[in-house]
């Protein structure tokens, strides 16, 4: 591949014939069925309201510059009211709109484990992605908005499709690469490898949901994006793309569409595995949601389907902490696959060990931990909110915050027993924290070393530990001055301390 792709994915599973989608949306006919489908699309709608969202900066790839330099050379610069138009399309596109809840699946176990939900962002493209026309747009859209975002957006779109009709006619070249992609799958082993994927993470394809794939027309021979949105994957092709070129992207986003099949109870058994290896279960957890997928498409996919293109030196992942994960995890994975084992064979165990003794572990923040988590406050509430925003502690859709007044708070940690977490306290407030699961989760002589040195007027920062081994971060400060030197030091700080770190707040280590 010429250019690294960058990947926006939503955790998935994969389900899987073999067929492509003309853009009338009907999956064409193939002689011989499968136990992997994989549906293909080609849209005017998908793809113009790709091109609106680049030019209006809201859509999460890096490839804008290129649709807004090929759109500013062909028509020359947004006028006003083509600005206006972009304002309102973004204004909608960034709107905080309320996407359908999720229920925790599993009522007790290592972690909470929720059904997935798609935030706005992928919602929208899921929905553009789903129409075959502008009014069935329309339609999709009138479910999560009321009429005047409907008018504008609606509008926007409309100001930018004439112009767009002029592009999509140069776009020609993404359809013979549709028809060539089917072919390449079915001749050099796609399916065959994402069906390996499926034995290897324990789940069963099922026909009637297949993976769908729009195709977007990229005028450029530089960098790509591939974006998740649910079960919908967007793919930017260029001019002169060949169908092997989308291997990895196919592979990775195959992977989270499988993985996404996985049940509650798989979920959590892969969870229990991780954590028996104490603390670096935690860890593991913040990076295999990327990681598998990127060792799984960028590393064994290539090593297999296209092996003069493989590299273990060259980029794998946008970001260097999942590439080097990958990495680091793919011989185990790759002797796993080979060997038709599966994934909660013992593996997750061993590759959490791999991570343990490797620098990667040594030089985690101790944020990095604490992908599902708790956050617990009593007095610093308002303090809590602002530390999780400024350090982008957002957890995922399994981590819970409460006040430790609340019985619910401490129901939630003995009944979720790998649930690691941050409490953010006043001195007076850290005996009853340590206890919250009705175990110590500090020593007493640790709580004792805490008192002295907040007595002496200096805030804290104090690693704890659950049973089942997830850290406890304990951040206690004498007086509300201290908490930002405190939330500075804390996210600056590499791997899990094993002493007190202390902030008198003239200095941040």
């Amino acid at each position: 591949m010429r250019g690294p792709v960058r990947f926006s994915a939503v955790a998935g599973a994969l389900v899987l014939l073999l067929m492509p989608l003309p853009a009338s949306g009907r999956p064409a006919q193939r002689e011989r069925p499968s136990s992997v489908r994989i549906e293909t699309d080609f849209s005017f709608t998908t793809n113009l309201v790709h091109w609106v969202d680049n030019l209006a900066g809201t859509s999460v790839g890096k490839t804008m510059p290129f649709y807004r330099r090929y759109w500013e050379e062909r028509f020359g610069p947004p006028d006003a009211g083509d600005r206006a138009a972009l304002e309102d399309f973004a204004s909608i596109r960034r709107a905080a709109l309320v996407t359908p809840g999720h229920q925790v699946a599993n009522e007790s176990g290592c972690l909470p484990v929720a059904a997935e939900r798609l935030g706005w962002h992928q919602l929208f493209l899921s929905e553009a992605m789903t129409a075959r026309s502008l009014p069935e747009l329309r339609d999709l859209m009138s479910h999560h908005m009321s009429g005047p975002e409907l008018e504008k957006l609606m509008a926007s779109l409309e100001r930018f499709r004439p112009r767009f009709e002029r592009v999509w006619k140069d776009l020609v070249y993404v359809r013979r690469f549709d028809a060539r992609f089917h072919k390449y799958l079915a001749r050099d082993g796609m399916v065959g490898y994402l069906e390996s994927i499926a034995v290897f993470l324990g789940v069963t394809p099922r026909p009637d949901e297949p993976m769908k794939i729009s195709f977007i027309g990229l005028p450029s021979d530089g960098p790509t994006h591939a974006e998740a949105d649910g079960d919908h994957l967007l793919i930017e092709i260029r001019p002169t793309d060949a169908p092997r070129d989308q291997v990895q992207v196919v592979a990775h986003e195959g992977s989270h569409f499988l993985m996404r099949r996985m049940t509650p109870a798989q979920v959590d058994a892969m969870a229990r595995q991780a954590f028996e290896q104490k603390e670096a279960g935690a860890l593991f957890w913040r990076y295999v949601w990327e990681g598998l997928p990127t060792a799984l498409g960028q590393g064994l996919a290539e090593a297999r389907l296209t092996p003069d293109t493989f590299s273990l030196s060259g980029p794998w992942y946008h970001i260097a902490t999942i590439d080097r994960f990958a990495k680091l995890i793919y011989p185990g994975v790759a002797q796993a696959v080979n060997a038709s084992r599966r994934l909660d064979d013992g593996l997750v165990s061993a590759l959490t060990r791999t991570l343990a003794a490797s620098p990667l572990y040594r030089e985690a923040r101790p944020v990095e931990f604490l992908m599902t988590g708790f956050y617990a406050s009593g007095e610093l509430a308002d303090e809590m909110a602002a530390m999780r925003s400024r350090l982008d502690l957002r957890g995922d859709v399994g981590s819970v915050s409460f006040a430790l007044g609340d019985a619910w708070g401490g129901e939630m940690l003995r009944r979720y027993v790998c649930l690691g977490g941050v409490a953010l306290l006043k001195p007076e407030e850290v005996e009853r924290a340590a206890l919250l699961d009705g175990t110590p989760m500090l020593s007493e002589e640790t709580r004792r070393q805490v008192q002295e040195q907040t007595s002496r007027g200096a805030a804290v920062i104090a690693t704890g530990r659950r049973a089942a081994g997830a850290p406890v971060f304990f951040l206690v400060v004498p007086r509300r001055g201290l908490v930002e030197p405190l939330v500075e030091a804390f996210g600056r700080l590499r791997g899990l301390p094993d002493r007190l770190i202390l902030i008198t707040g003239s200095e941040v280590p």
